[in-house]
């Protein structure tokens, strides 16, 4: 457990120390180790009493304050006295406090008074906001769902857009500086501290990374051109905004270790996948890609501005986060023609991936303009997505319709499916298609192997009867015995939520056994069970069936681990 840092007071101006002065540098009183907080119950700058100590950042100590003359309640922050004794650090706090100050958006929390006492404490009044901290929520709730880690990231994005259009880089982004309160269903982020963490560099410009790591940021979200002492902007804080997306979905840090680890590998080591870092973990792979490019070493790879993150989530996800499309997304109700619709969305879904890596969205943009260009080839990427979903449909609808008009005929004879065991098969499907699989390439191949229809039992007793259909009368004379050898045999079936519970338990037993025995124990066990591709199982019926019998090969393999 740490140990509490010492800190120490001045009995005359009140100021609280982090560093043992002898005297106190504004009245050079002895100073004395602190049991008590001097500024409770002080009535500051004549009209704001401090009632209660609320927390302590890297800059000063933050008190709740309630004002003499109005029933309302502030924040101050009042900053640590060798701070307030710095000439340098007094005359930038009256600059970046005053820019602060201009700061007026539902995203960020509004300095509405600053200034310094006649005994010399640097003081900031801010709008008192009751909520927690983002990092409290993190820790005890993470991994974020991809609705919720969408709607913080996009306000924390719209803070920084306002603040960073305004000159003003906050320099320690991170949970910490992150209120969250709850109005009704909704959670709102609100960003603490814009423009002040600047004050730090004046008075330690020599020092880069202490043991508290509290210099110029914190290690766990400081850029690596922050860390190297490099001139900065606005991506620096883009940087933390990363992290802080990337800790949202996977529940902990890119990295482990002390501050000064954690800056290094922040500077050179490869961030690890969610997946690698937590395993079993799912994070939707759209969030992540924007994470992971936020957190580019190269400050000209990551997203050019804020505003451009935001133009990019609206792109990918939809303006209004209730219009978000999930990643995974299995049709409840099947369209009429279910073999149609799927290879659409499929082959649509295929038309935009391709064009994205083939230009479609450009992979470092390093100016707006660049966004400009983005936005421009998405309009002809989309516009030709419509156009060839409307010739698929178009030609699908006239397929299915001579189709049915064929089946018609030829099931108006047949007697109703006779009673007795049931089997599963696709609905449609195998009425469209002949007894004999269909020709590798063709379009009723490809329509078999894309189809997301929804299963459906019918009589197992009559496959003929049960596809709706009779063979054709040559086949039958000719070749009675082929002709039954070749009826179709329903495959085994894995529901995607059987398929998603045996994955998450597998994942689960692997965690445990990692923790039980070992990494090493479980990294061979593990190894197989990343390369299953989640995703695809999901869409497709085939790939679920074959990565169900790896999952189930897999579960009394760790079982067997477990017990030794």
């Amino acid at each position: 457990m740490t140990a509490k840092p010492e800190r120490f007071g001045c009995s005359r101006c009140l100021s609280v120390f982090r560093s043992g002065f002898p005297r106190c540098p504004l009245d050079g009183a002895v100073l004395q180790a602190l049991t008590d907080d001097p500024l409770i119950g002080v009535v500051l700058a004549e009209r704001f009493v401090i009632e209660s100590l609320i927390g302590e950042g890297g800059m000063g100590r933050v008190y709740r304050a309630r004002h003499m003359r109005m029933s309302r309640r502030f924040a101050i922050k009042v900053l640590f006295g060798e701070m307030a004794a710095d000439a340098k650090a007094r005359s930038r706090f009256s600059r970046e406090a005053e820019a602060s100050s201009r700061l007026s958006h539902p995203n960020v929390i509004s300095v509405v008074d600053f200034g310094e006492t006649d005994e010399g404490l640097l003081y900031l009044v801010m709008d008192y906001i009751e909520g927690d901290e983002l990092h409290r929520i993190v820790s005890q709730q993470a991994p974020f769902t991809t609705m919720r880690a969408l709607n913080i990231l996009r306000q924390l994005a719209r803070g920084l857009s306002h603040a960073h259009e305004r000159g003003l880089v906050h320099r320690d982004f991170k949970t910490e500086n992150i209120l969250v309160t709850v109005d009704g269903e909704d959670e709102i982020a609100r960003i603490v501290d814009f423009g002040i963490a600047v004050i730090g560099e004046m008075t330690q410009a020599e020092q880069r990374l202490t043991t508290d790591g509290m210099v110029l940021g914190t290690p766990a979200y400081m850029s690596p051109e922050q860390s190297t002492g490099e001139e900065i902007d606005h991506r620096a804080d883009l940087f933390s905004l990363g992290v802080m997306l990337y800790e949202m979905l996977a529940g902990k840090l890119p990295f482990d270790g002390s501050p000064i680890a954690m800056a290094k590998a922040n500077l050179a080591a490869r961030v690890p996948s969610i997946a690698e870092r937590v395993p079993g973990a799912r994070a939707d792979q759209r969030l992540e890609a924007v994470a992971m490019r936020l957190m580019a070493k190269d400050p000209a790879q990551r997203f050019p501005s804020a505003a451009a993150l935001l133009s990019h989530l609206d792109a990918v996800f939809g303006r209004a986060a209730d219009t978000l499309p999930p990643p995974v997304a299995p049709e409840e109700s099947p369209p009429e023609s279910p073999s149609e619709a799927a290879l659409v969305r499929t082959m649509s879904e295929e038309f935009f991936r391709q064009a994205d890596e083939a230009g479609g969205l450009p992979a470092h943009p390093t100016q707006e303009t660049g966004e400009m260009e983005r936005s421009q080839r998405r309009r002809w990427v989309i516009a030709g997505a419509v156009a060839l979903a409307a010739v698929l449909l178009t030609g699908g609808a006239l397929v299915a319709h001579y189709r049915n008009r064929s089946l018609e005929k030829q099931t108006a004879a047949a007697p109703p499916a006779a009673g007795g065991d049931t089997a599963v098969v696709q609905p449609e499907l195998t009425a469209a298609l002949p007894a004999a699989a269909p020709d590798a390439g063709t379009a009723e191949a490809a329509a078999a192997a894309l189809s997301d229809a929804a299963p459906v039992e019918v009589a197992a007793s009559e496959p003929a009867a049960a596809a709706g259909r009779k063979p054709p009368r040559d086949r039958r004379k000719k070749e009675p015995a082929a002709a039954a050898r070749s009826a179709p045999t329903a495959a085994p079936v894995v529901s995607q939520a059987d398929f998603d519970r045996r994955y998450r338990r597998v994942g689960a037993r692997l965690e445990k056994l990692g923790k039980e025995r070992g990494e090493a124990a479980a990294d061979a066990l593990g190894k197989k069970y990343l390369e299953i591709p989640y995703a695809d199982a999901i869409r497709s019926e085939s790939v679920r069936r074959d990565a169900d019998r790896v999952l189930r090969s897999l579960e009394p393999r760790i079982d067997a681990e477990l017990k030794k």
